[in-house]
């Protein structure tokens, strides 16, 4: 959950995480609030940045 965990990411989402400087897992809160990761990567998606769908 820190940035500087990006290098035991994998190839495409180490890219992503060292671009944006994000970690390659993000704490999202308790079970009420995953929703958010599926509002988040379907933006990505409809803005053509992670994508033709999330599993992308």
């Amino acid at each position: 959950m820190t940035p500087e965990a990006a290098y035991i990411a994998g190839p495409g989402l180490q890219e992503v995480c060292e671009t944006v400087g994000m970690p390659p897992v993000l704490g999202l809160g308790s079970c009420v609030d995953n929703s958010r990761i599926l509002i988040a990567t379907s933006e990505m998606v409809r803005a053509r940045g992670l994508g033709d769908s999330i599993a992308d």
